[in-house]
């Protein structure tokens, strides 16, 4: 499936050199583009989100569906998510598949139509294609008693969220993915670069690289 036609009027840099993502420049060019589609997209909000590749390209709403996997696409080569490679000999190749999600504004107005490239990490080998999955969260008893804590000393609180914040671990291990349906070139398959949002080990490999910046600002555990 061809990637839909991009503004050439609209600079597109590619992620800045200093953290491997988005520079703030290249966020806001394509969001410019992203909002021309949602501008120009029927304001029909379909009842439920479309579960398969072949519902969404045979609903009502295929040329946003459409649209908006070529997004996704977009958005991974422009992270140096992956390269397209030949298929090795001999390697597990991990499934993929795209999840379909109408995202609103808080008012129920529809605000853009999302497709997510997501690994199977069902079929992922283990001892190949990862190793450890485990990652630690946070219990409601310790958030409570780090609550009370700040409340008795009356400190500030502060609450931050890191955007897709499992993009930024690093991947160990030799990952190949199948591209997701309608982006399949012949035997030619991903190698992935980095984590994504679907692999097992993509939320250890999120803690560990957090757990090494806090300590490096001399937190402890």
């Amino acid at each position: 499936m061809p990637l839909a036609p991009v503004d050439p009027t609209v600079e597109i840099p590619g992620p800045s050199r200093r953290s491997g993502r988005f520079s703030t420049q290249s966020s806001i060019s394509y969001k410019k583009q992203l909002g021309h589609r949602v501008q120009h997209a029927t304001s029909e909000i379909p009842e439920a989100d479309p579960t398969t590749y072949r519902h969404a390209v045979n609903s009502s709403l295929k040329g946003e569906w459409t649209s908006a996997m070529n997004d996704e696409i977009i958005v991974l080569k422009m992270n140096n998510t992956f390269d397209v490679v030949n298929k090795p000999i001999g390697q597990n190749i991990v499934g993929c598949k795209s999840v379909f999600k109408t995202k609103k504004n808080a008012d129920g107005t529809l605000e853009r139509f999302r497709a997510r490239a997501v690994p199977q990490g069902f079929s992922q080998a283990p001892g190949f294609d990862f190793e450890d999955s485990f990652a630690p969260v946070i219990r409601y008893e310790s958030l409570r008693l780090l609550i009370a804590i700040w409340a008795r000393n009356k400190w500030r609180l502060r609450q931050f969220d890191v955007k897709s914040a499992f993009l930024y671990g690093k991947l160990k291990e030799e990952v190949y993915l199948r591209p997701p349906p309608g982006f399949s070139d012949g035997d030619k398959v991903w190698k992935l670069n980095g984590c994504i949002y679907g692999l097992k080990q993509s939320a250890n490999e999120w803690y560990a690289l957090f757990a090494k910046f806090l300590t490096s600002k001399d937190f402890t555990a």
